[in-house]
């Protein structure tokens, strides 16, 4: 493995470690605020994502170069976002000094969609070797599980880094709050699980019962449907069968949305007070 093979294959475990672990690092750097260089909750994990996305794409750019575009209509979607967003609503503003640009909304959306669509480009002109992806593929198992082991050592009352204080208001969040994983959200946290099951699985079959458990013990119904769907593809080994559980479940959500727009009264049993 060539210096800058070696080189790109630690940024880019490097960069895993730090977005999966990010809130957990700045936690621990206690006594000091825990909003050091960035806030915790997800927006910690997405500051070191964009930081992480532009410095993978500068490597690749500077070291390899790009490879020609493999569909040409991802150039093309980017350059609308660009174009659409001067085509915004205007918001106006009180004050001398305020900006008065089109779709000020749309700034930071456009933003990620100019980094990830760097990333991708990195990544897809990036050599990879089998070893290579091993490494990461590696990184990812253990990390999830890392975060399913210390989601149950959550639920068994045994954190001692994250907790619910007393001036939170518990009926406010989710059904488990105090099942948020190292990100501090039990939404997230789930999300999060199910995007590294598969790696889990892959790396040692024994891992993915930690996934799942963990899952469970958040009570996010989507990372259970996720978990359920993923579950029927490995078991099957038939891409289609997951495909169309999917879309069955899409289904029956499209239907229940069509529902509630249509009789909201009687659907308003079976939703948060919120309206969620």
């Amino acid at each position: 493995m060539g210096n800058d093979q070696f080189l790109m294959n630690n940024i880019l475990s490097i960069s895993l470690w730090l977005v999966l672990f990010y809130d957990a690092l700045i936690m621990l750097a206690l006594p000091s605020t825990v909003t050091y260089v960035a806030g915790t909750d997800g927006s910690a994990a997405r500051f070191v994502v964009y930081l992480m996305s532009a410095i993978i794409t500068g490597v690749v750019l500077s070291a390899y170069g790009f490879k020609r575009l493999p569909v040409v209509w991802l150039g093309a979607l980017l350059l609308f976002i660009i174009f659409s967003s001067f085509h915004c609503p205007n918001l106006q503003y009180e004050g001398p000094f305020t900006p008065k640009d089109p779709g000020l909304f749309n700034f930071k959306p456009m933003l990620e969609c100019v980094l990830f669509f760097g990333l991708f480009m990195a990544m897809y002109s990036l050599p990879i070797n089998t070893d290579q992806k091993d490494s990461i593929y590696k990184t990812l198992a253990i990390s999830g599980a890392i975060i399913s082991v210390y989601v149950i050592l959550q639920r068994l009352g045994m954190d001692q880094i994250y907790r619910i204080t007393d001036e939170m208001v518990i009926n406010q969040m989710t059904r488990n709050p105090q099942v948020g994983g190292f990100i501090s959200q039990p939404v997230y946290a789930s999300a999060l699980l199910v995007m590294l099951f598969p790696f889990m699985l892959r790396f040692r079959g024994w891992l993915a019962p930690l996934s799942i458990i963990a899952v469970l013990l958040t009570g996010n119904r989507t990372g259970l449907i996720g978990i359920a769907v993923l579950s029927l593809y490995f078991i099957t080994n038939k891409k289609m069968v997951a495909i169309w559980s999917f879309v069955a479940i899409m289904a029956i959500l499209a239907l229940a949305v069509g529902i509630y727009w249509h009789f909201p009264d009687k659907m308003q049993a079976l939703t948060h007070p919120s309206g969620r």
